[in-house]
C-alpha cells in the first residue's frame, strides 16, 4: 500500500472503536465514491476545522461562541446537565428529552489517568452555578467507577439548596452516554433522581 494511504489509515485507525481493518474498508469505500462521499467530506471536515468554536459558557463545540444551546432564549436557564464530554452532551440533545443547559467537565476524575479535578472544568461549574440562576444540577456522567467517583466529588462541592439530581439506573454498569439508545436516554431523562 501506497505510503499516503497508509498513514490515512493510520489516522483513521486513531478515531475511537475504529481499528485498522475498519479505518481500510472507510478509506477504500471513500475512495470508491469519490465524487459522492470523499470530496463532499474533505470539504465539510474542512470547514469543521475552519469555524469550530469552544463554547466558553458550557465547553460544548460549535460553530458559534457562546453555542447555540447556550444562547437558545427558549431553553430552561435554571437546569444544568453536567456530562463527561461533548459525545454525551450531544447523545442527549439527540435524545430530544431535555431542554436545559449543558456543561462539559472534559472527563472523568480518574487516578489510572492521571486526572484529578483540577485537570477538569469543574471549578468552572462551580463557578457557573453560583453566578447563574440555576436551581437543579443534573449529574449525567456514565456508570463506570470514574463517573461514580466525579460525580461524588462534584456532589460534595455543590451548594445543599441546589436540587441535584442523576440520571436514573437503567444505565448499564460501564456504560458510556454516548453509546446508548435514545429511548434509554430519554427514560434516564425523565426519570432521574434526587442525589
Amino acid at each position: 500500500m501506497d505510503n499516503i494511504l497508509d498513514h490515512t489509515v493510520l489516522l483513521l485507525s486513531r478515531l475511537q472503536g475504529i481499528g485498522t481493518r475498519s479505518a481500510r474498508r472507510i478509506l477504500f469505500d471513500l475512495m470508491k465514491k469519490k465524487e459522492l462521499l470523499l470530496e463532499p467530506l474533505i470539504l465539510s471536515l474542512d470547514n469543521v476545522a475552519k469555524n469550530i468554536k469552544t463554547c466558553q459558557q458550557c465547553f460544548n463545540l460549535d460553530i458559534t461562541d457562546p453555542c447555540n444551546i447556550c444562547s437558545d432564549s427558549t431553553r430552561d436557564k435554571q437546569t444544568i446537565c453536567v456530562v463527561e464530554d461533548i459525545s454525551s452532551l450531544w447523545a442527549i440533545e439527540n435524545s430530544k428529552s431535555y431542554n436545559g443547559l449543558y456543561f462539559v467537565l472534559g472527563g472523568n476524575i480518574s487516578a489510572q489517568k492521571n486526572q484529578s479535578p483540577q485537570n477538569l472544568n469543574i471549578d468552572l461549574l462551580l463557578e457557573h452555578i453560583k453566578s447563574s440562576s440555576i436551581t437543579e444540577v443534573i449529574i449525567a456522567t456514565s456508570a463506570t467507577m470514574e463517573g461514580q467517583i466525579t460525580s461524588h466529588y462534584i456532589k460534595d462541592q455543590i451548594d445543599p439548596k441546589i436540587t441535584l439530581t442523576m440520571l436514573a439506573q437503567g444505565i448499564p454498569i460501564g456504560g458510556e452516554i454516548d453509546y446508548l439508545d435514545d429511548i434509554t436516554l430519554s427514560t434516564a431523562i425523565k426519570l432521574r433522581k434526587v442525589l
